[in-house]
């Protein structure tokens, strides 16, 4: 019975509203809706569906325009606004000129309001006017060309060719993003894991290089003992060298004859015995004891003069037997003295009878300068200046030669430690110096850690140079940086600041390494000529943990990471990755070359001129997932179909409603009747009832009052109909 009075009611007010309009081809439904209401033959297939709702108005090639909802809009009144589909109250699509192709689904959605084609808006308020735009979500916008705007309030901000998911100040993570392909060419994403490999990758270069540098420490002290050893070596080897040479002299100073030593070479003395020249010892001293004087005259003292001797006995304990004497016919005009000393008949014994002779003169020109004090049995002294023992023999002097010495040849190689030492033995200890001090400034470092692929080269320098040690190597392979190469040695460290070749790092932990770098605080790194890591303002100088690779790379302290040739990463938290990425943002990723991000806690794979795709993106799972174009287009064909199926479904059942309806009679001739009538359209059917009841039966003023209802087997609901009919 209420279905019955609602029926009424609606009954009594659609008699004073006016009735729906359908053009040619075209389909109204409801109160005041029109579909394409004018009579235009080129307009059809346009559908009209709610109070105040328009498809297709007033234009001229206007077409499959669908608006379902309260005051819904598809089409406008402007001239190939065609195939746009408006669903929701007060939902717009395609309402400006030449805007086709637009669907907006939701509440107050828009979609290509302003001229432009192909916008997609779902969700309550909706809207995409940028062309070939799309905007899902409550508010959504997408304004410029060929964007994307997801999610509740999301917004493309004006631009081209973006694809957001949130506003500033509402921003959004991308999950579960497969991993990108990682190459020269490659515009895939990257996801979260590949970043974190690279971090990791970095903090252990952090850790290897920490390494390095407490064992390299270790190594310049051992390098620097070793310099000191080897500088003792050396100072050993010129001690040696002195050694040998004093030695040296002092053997020659003993041979005497003329000998001399220089840089270790020995000149040989020259004795002269009778008319022969003897250039060593042994050969004079045999000549001295195969030598006979005879006919000699004793020499009254120290100034006389013996010549032209015919026979002596020289040597130590030599018997003289018969000694006669002559100093007839002496050179140089010396007189006749024929005094005959006597025969001796006694033999001359070692140690039983002393010859005190004032000097003894052989060969012309030879002098007796000085007193010789001898014995038979222990030495012989020949000639001015000859070698000689002094008494008991206790050291034996050789001639002088006026500074020049005296040379000693055919000499034994000492054996006991008191021996004389020839030329070969000198020179052989003098080499064994030489190698000893040698082996001292060849200085072996050991690895730098164990980590380590390459070694520290050994260094092997002379003993006024410095060591240079060379490249030490992380596991990876990657070169840490070249070590110092001159007089500081490895490096200099002043408390918690270490310099390395023109670098400095600064704070616990940190390194730096290449020409002009610089790791300003804690636990930085710094690889690369020129490479820094700066500091934001407020910055706290206990910040750990940022890194800055590559050649004028530059990163915050916050910290930031900057990997590549002049890559700046100058937000808090940011990352600059490629050849000049810069990323300000604080939380914000530049990825690629020359990328830029200027917003906080934005990716950024390019700049506003140069943007790059993100290719290969997995099809989203999650509701917080991104979706791929694949996810995308999917969604748009199978709600564009769904859509368009459901409204032909729709329409053909109510159409199949009317015109069962139409086939009931109004009155019947009784007070009260019941009607039937059927009716079908595009393969859906319905049926139709009535009641009428006649009120009056004056034939001057009939009157009467119908009410029905028609039910279908599609998707539209119930059909109710009444009426009132009076006649005068």
């Amino acid at each position: 019975m209420r279905a019955i009075k609602v029926s009424i009611i609606a009954a009594l007010l659609a008699a004073f509203v006016a009735p729906a309009w359908a053009a040619t081809g075209g389909t109204a439904t409801g109160a005041s809706v029109t579909a394409s209401n004018v009579t235009q033959q080129d307009a059809y297939n346009n559908i009209s569906e709610g109070t105040n709702s328009t498809a297709g108005q007033a234009g001229t090639g206007q077409s499959g325009n669908i608006s379902i909802g309260l005051a819904s809009n598809s089409g406008g009144s402007w001239a190939g606004a065609s195939n746009n589909v408006a669903i929701g109250t007060l939902s717009a699509a395609g309402t400006g000129l030449g805007s086709p192709n637009n669907v907006a689904i939701g509440a107050y959605a828009a979609a290509g309001t302003n001229g432009t084609q192909d916008n997609t808006s779902l969700g309550y308020g909706a809207a995409s006017n940028g062309g070939f735009g799309l905007a899902l979500g409550y508010g959504a916008s997408s304004t410029g060309t060929n964007s994307v705007a997801i999610g509740a309030s999301s917004t493309d901000g004006g631009q081209s060719n973006v694809f957001s998911v949130g506003a500033v100040g509402n921003t959004r993570a991308i999950t579960n993003v497969s991993a990108g392909l990682v190459s020269s060419t490659s515009t895939n994403a990257v996801n979260g894991a590949q970043l974190f490999s690279v971090e990791e990758l970095a903090s252990q270069a952090i850790t290897n290089a920490a390494t390095a540098e407490s064992t390299a420490t270790v190594a310049q002290q051992e390098a620097g003992g070793a310099l000191t050893t080897a500088a003792g070596a050396a100072n050993a080897a010129a001690t040696a060298q002195a050694g040998v040479g004093a030695l040296a002299q002092q053997a020659v100073n003993v041979l005497g004859g003329g000998s001399s030593v220089s840089n270790g070479t020995i000149t040989a003395p020259a004795y002269i015995i009778g008319p022969s020249v003897y250039n060593n010892v042994g050969g004079a001293l045999n000549a001295l004891n195969n030598t006979t004087i005879t006919n000699t005259q004793a020499a009254a003292n120290a100034q006389s003069s013996a010549n032209f001797a015919q026979s002596a006995a020289v040597g130590a304990q030599t018997t003289a037997n018969y000694a006669q004497v002559l100093a007839n016919n002496a050179l140089n005009g010396v007189a006749a003295a024929n005094t005959s000393i006597g025969v001796v008949n006694s033999e001359v014994s070692a140690n039983t009878t002393n010859l005190q002779i004032q000097g003894v003169a052989i060969q012309q020109n030879q002098l007796a300068t000085q007193a010789a004090q001898t014995t038979a049995s222990q030495a012989l002294v020949l000639g001015q200046n000859s070698a000689q023992y002094t008494n008991s023999g206790k050291s034996l002097t050789l001639n002088s030669n006026n500074g020049a010495g005296t040379l000693v040849q055919n000499v034994a190689p000492g054996i006991a430690s008191t021996d004389a030492a020839n030329v070969g033995q000198v020179l052989a200890a003098q080499s064994a110096a030489v190698n000893q001090a040698n082996a001292y400034t060849t200085a072996t470092i050991a690895p730098v850690a164990t980590t380590a692929n390459t070694a520290l080269a050994t260094a092997q320098t002379n003993s006024q140079q410095i060591i240079t040690l060379r490249t030490v190597q992380t596991a990876q392979g990657q070169v840490i940086g070249m070590v110092l190469n001159g007089v500081a040695g490895i490096c200099k460290q002043n408390g918690n600041t270490l310099t390395c070749a023109q670098s400095q790092a600064k704070g616990v932990g940190a390194l730096a390494a290449g020409a002009g770098a610089d790791a300003g605080y804690a636990g930085s790194l710094a690889l690369g000529t020129g490479a820094t890591i700066t500091a934001s303002g407020g910055q706290d100088s206990n910040t750990i943990g940022a890194v800055a690779i590559g050649t004028g790379a530059r990163a915050n302290a916050d910290p930031g990471t900057a990997l590549g040739f002049q890559a700046n990463a100058a937000g808090a938290n940011s990352v600059a990755l490629g050849y000049q990425a810069v990323a300000n943002g604080n939380n914000s990723v530049a990825l690629g070359a020359g990328s830029v991000a200027n917003r906080d806690n934005s990716v950024s794979v390019g700049t506003a001129s140069q943007p790059r795709q993100i290719t290969n993106v997995a099809p989203g799972t999650a509701p917080t997932d991104t979706v791929n174009f694949g996810q995308v287009e999917g969604l748009l064909q199978g709600m564009g179909s769904g859509v368009l199926t459901q409204a032909d479904a729709y329409t053909s059942a109510a159409v199949a409603q009317a015109s069962a309806l139409a086939q009931v009679p109004t009155f019947g001739p009784t007070g009260n009747s019941i009607t039937v009538g059927t009716g079908s359209y595009s393969g859906y059917g319905a049926l139709g009832i009535e009641y009428s009841h006649l009120t009056s039966t004056d034939s001057k003023r009939p009157a009467f009052v119908s009410i029905g209802a028609a039910i279908s087997d599609g998707s539209a609901p119930t059909l109710f109909h009444a009426g009132l009919s009076m006649g005068w």
